[in-house]
């Protein structure tokens, strides 16, 4: 009963918000001009700004919501996620690289930088006579996201060049119109999807330990580099459309293991709902802290996921005692 509750509300507030990112900004937009918008009628500002901003932001935040929710799983860690494992910074390292030498498309590199984070994390979990604990790997991933972030600072000061474009790439908004990069990173995402919801079923297993996923006849080392490969290739495909947004990762899955008692397979889909609702939030949030100027959206990310994150941290350790 509490599920169906929670899952009603959520999926009340998921088109309430997409409504929200639709009409409210410092043009307001009716309803009637959605409605007509939506039934063909040329509308500019839905058509070149508002529209193309909210679905960045629903489909960024499901993709870092259910990038988080398998880095917690395969790494046992409630306070994992892509960023604080490095990940969106190899992604963002990689990017800088690729816009100073022109090696290859942002997409591309963003996918790679987040890949090889990814290699060095489920490695230091294999190693054969000392693999890290759930609290070193998160210290070496943060190590290589404040490696990643120094060196992507010091090319940015040295080459002035890349500059401007970096600092528009990494501005981590969903106001860039970065739609059309759905062509190259759409595979990348269904191939993601398509992974965690083939693993769900054995996250479900895959908590409780190794021993019991082992019992059960499949490769634990296997699992863990595929689990691996789908929060990197989600990551690194929400990175492409919108930058290294933050704390989505983090805070939703805690969100909806709080409010949903349900399996690995339904957890992924209620935790992309709650990370689609929080992105969105934030975004209408942005347009009118500064108005009429926009702020990033990883600020607003930040100034919600902090005190949310908090909470689930104090009320956290008050059940566990």
């Amino acid at each position: 009963m509490r599920n169906r509750i929670s899952l009603s509300i959520l999926l009340l507030c998921v088109p309430v918000l997409m409504y929200l990112s639709l009409s409210l900004g410092y043009t307001h937009v009716t309803f009637n001009e959605i409605f007509h918008y939506l039934q063909g009628k040329p509308h500019h500002v839905l058509e070149t700004v508002r529209m193309p901003r909210m679905l960045t932001a629903l489909i960024v935040g499901m993709l870092m919501a259910v990038s988080g929710l398998l880095i917690q799983s395969v790494t046992r860690n409630p306070f994992a996620s892509p960023g604080i494992l490095g990940i969106n910074s190899g992604a963002s390292l990689a990017v800088m690289l690729s816009v100073i030498f022109g090696l290859t498309s942002t997409t591309v590199a963003a996918l790679t930088g987040a890949l090889i984070v990814a290699g060095m994390i489920i490695l230091a979990t294999l190693l054969p006579k000392r693999p890290l604990s759930i609290l070193e790997v998160t210290l070496f991933g943060a190590s290589i996201a404040a490696f990643c972030v120094a060196i992507t600072q010091g090319l940015l000061i040295i080459n002035n060049q890349a500059l401007d474009q970096m600092i528009f790439w990494m501005s981590d908004s969903v106001t860039q119109n970065k739609l059309a990069a759905l062509k190259w990173v759409g595979p990348i995402i269904i191939l993601g999807v398509a992974l965690s919801i083939i693993l769900a079923r054995y996250l479900d297993i895959f908590i409780v330990g190794d021993d019991l996923v082992q019992g059960l006849g499949v490769n634990v080392t296997l699992l863990k580099v595929q689990i691996i490969i789908a929060s990197a290739l989600l990551a690194a495909a929400a990175v492409t459309l919108a930058g290294p947004i933050g704390f989505i990762g983090l805070v939703a899955p805690h969100l909806s293991k709080m409010l949903f008692r349900v399996k690995h397979l339904k957890l992924i889909l209620v935790t992309a709902l709650i990370g689609a609702c929080l992105l969105l939030a934030s975004d209408i949030l942005s347009r009118y802290l500064l108005m009429p100027r926009d702020i990033p959206v990883g600020i607003t990310t930040a100034l919600i996921g902090v005190p949310v994150f908090t909470y689930l941290v104090i009320r956290r350790r008050e059940v566990m005692k």
